[in-house]
């Protein structure tokens, strides 16, 4: 069998909004009373248009960033960690660009967006359009609305031209919505998740899609090593293991460790090490670590690793300062007339890490690494403990953080 590194992730954000006693949806005339409380709704998450003739900017690369720490610091520091920030962006800032008035505020703060509709949507369709023509990153977005709801026109083309996303018009009071939604996934992701939802509330309005997928492979391919201790907060986990002797970006600020290590194209694993286990990377720290990187002989020792993940997001963004979002007095005005707010929001993902790169990689690497003869001075990095990644684009000299994961326990 062809042996080759899979980084695979699928982000889906699953909300939906309903209009409370509404069996049936008209295209005008929908009426809701002050004493209406509707019910919150279930989305599930995003792909695309032609963003060529819009400014490119990157400046919204921080922003993304800077979130990345917000999300990491919400989360259990006991538990394997991994997600998308950049996927949980898009799909978020898509449901806030038909938010109206503190909702709205709410939403892009919460994000570490931009307020400005202008930098924003510029940043959005720019990131978009360097990360699709990378080749091995494909991000993709869609709308699906219920047919005869009235969607407003404004939003609809927002969100087709700056975010993109594809436009779908369904019955979600037909059973075969969720295979309809399965399906879409499964093209998106080459078949690697081939089911997202068993079942979708028939009462939805609109559902946000959204999903994330990379595969690369090592441009210096790494050594299985049999079995390494890993020191874990409740005892040693013997793990499978990978090595690599070679020049590698590295970098030491701040009490942190890090070694970035490339993919083939214009994207590569930074891990980070921390000299103590209390310390707890910031967005700071992290930033310090890039600008600091030199290139140094490395040797590295790093489990193997594979890691399936599911949030649910409502608490995490909720704390965060999404609240009104989630209730009944939310503001979706730019969406619809009708009163919507968002009733359940999941984040899945996954991802596998080994030695072994793609076909063509192996072909034209491996020869270089094993003979490569290791000079008197080296740098042992050996990750034996705790440690915290981020899959990055570089892009236009900027690094963006695609994927950011902390890793606990390799064995579980």
């Amino acid at each position: 069998m062809e042996k080759r590194v899979k980084v695979l992730l699928l982000l889906v954000v699953v909300f939906g909004a309903f209009i409370a006693g509404c069996a049936q949806t008209k295209k005008t005339n929908v009426s809701v009373t002050s004493n209406t409380t509707p019910k919150c709704f279930s989305i599930i998450s995003s792909e695309s248009v032609n963003v060529s003739g819009i400014p490119c900017n990157l400046s919204i690369v921080k922003n993304v960033n800077e979130f990345t720490f917000s999300f990491l610091s919400s989360l259990s520091s006991q538990r394997n960690q991994f997600f998308s920030p950049v996927s949980l962006e898009f799909a978020f800032a898509t449901l806030g660009e038909g938010a109206g008035g503190k909702t709205r505020l709410e939403i892009f703060r919460s994000l570490d967006l931009p307020g400005n509709d202008s930098v924003r949507r510029a940043g959005f369709a720019c990131l978009y359009s360097r990360l699709e023509k990378s080749g091995n990153f494909t991000l993709a977005n869609a709308l699906w609305i219920q047919t005869g709801y009235p969607v407003k026109g404004q939003y609809i083309h927002v969100v087709k031209v700056y975010y993109p996303a594809e436009l779908y018009y369904v019955d979600f009071h037909q059973s075969g919505i969720a295979d309809l939604i399965n399906g879409w996934v499964s093209n998106k992701t080459h078949g690697r998740i081939r089911k997202i939802v068993s079942k979708v509330d028939p009462s939805t309005k609109l559902a946000i899609t959204n999903a994330v997928y990379f595969r690369g492979a090592w441009v210096k391919k790494f050594s299985g090593s049999g079995l390494m201790d890993f020191h874990t907060p409740s005892g040693v986990e013997k793990v499978k293991s990978m090595s690599a002797l070679s020049h590698y970006r590295y970098a030491e600020f701040n009490g942190f460790r890090a070694v970035e290590i490339p993919y083939r194209g214009n994207f590569s694993m930074l891990v980070v090490l921390a000299n103590s286990s209390s310390q707890k990377l910031n967005y700071s720290t992290f930033a310090g670590l890039l600008s600091h990187e030199k290139e140094e002989y490395v040797d590295i020792q790093m489990p193997k690793f594979e890691l399936s993940t599911q949030y649910d997001l409502k608490d995490i963004m909720e704390n965060l300062g999404m609240k009104l979002a989630f209730t009944p007095m939310a503001n979706f005005s730019g969406i619809s007339s009708g009163r919507l707010c968002v009733g359940q929001a999941i984040h899945k993902a996954y991802v596998k890490v080994d030695e072994n790169g793609t076909v063509a990689a192996a072909a034209t690497y491996i020869g270089v690494v094993s003979t490569a003869l290791p000079p008197q001075h080296y740098v042992v990095f050996k990750v034996d403990r705790p440690f915290y990644f981020f899959i990055i684009g570089n892009l236009d000299g900027k690094k963006v953080v695609l994927f950011a994961g902390r890793v606990v326990n390799p064995a579980t």
